[in-house]
């Protein structure tokens, strides 16, 4: 998964240890979940959460897309 991450780049966020997370496609979060555009929900592990705020925050404040 290290390696995935690195070839994926900075529009992905590994939430949990099963799940990288395209911040183009999330269409809303909680503090354990992260719902996508297709409808999948994917677990957020409760040590990445705030790591997963400040990255989405700052992916979203340098123009990226956000589906609502």
């Amino acid at each position: 998964m290290k390696e995935l991450e690195k070839v994926l780049g900075s529009t992905f966020y590994r939430c949990h240890r099963c799940y990288i997370v395209n911040m183009e496609k999330i269409s809303a979060y909680s503090a354990d979940n992260i719902q996508v555009t297709n409808g999948d929900n994917m677990l957020l592990a409760r040590k990445k959460y705030f790591g997963f705020i400040k990255t989405y925050m700052r992916y979203v404040k340098n123009g990226g897309i956000v589906n609502v």
